[in-house]
């Protein structure tokens, strides 16, 4: 798809009071794809292991203590995270072909 691919177009909303000011009465333009290139499209699906590892761990605790019927509670609740991310991906385009 090129820019040649696309129709521009423009629209107006119509005149409100109901509508906040920035949009009564204003145009909005933009583009749409020429009918003749509508569905035509060349997607890559492949599986997202051939580019890397992406992954997230979550290790953590949460301890708390109950709370006895007389009132009274041992002090306080323990709690524990560490959250680890592993965003390398390598992408290879010699692959994609």
């Amino acid at each position: 798809m090129t820019p040649a691919d696309y129709d521009p177009f423009c629209i107006t909303a119509p005149v409100d009071q109901r509508l906040p000011s920035d949009v009564s009465g204003k145009k909005f333009c933009g583009s749409d794809v020429k009918p003749e290139k509508f569905g035509l499209v060349n997607n890559l699906i492949t599986q997202a292991s051939h580019y890397g590892k992406l992954s997230e761990v979550f290790d953590g605790v949460d301890v708390t203590s109950p709370t006895f019927s007389a009132g009274w509670a041992p002090p306080g609740d323990f709690e524990h995270r560490a959250r680890r991310h592993d965003n390398c991906l390598l992408i290879d385009s010699r692959r994609l072909l």
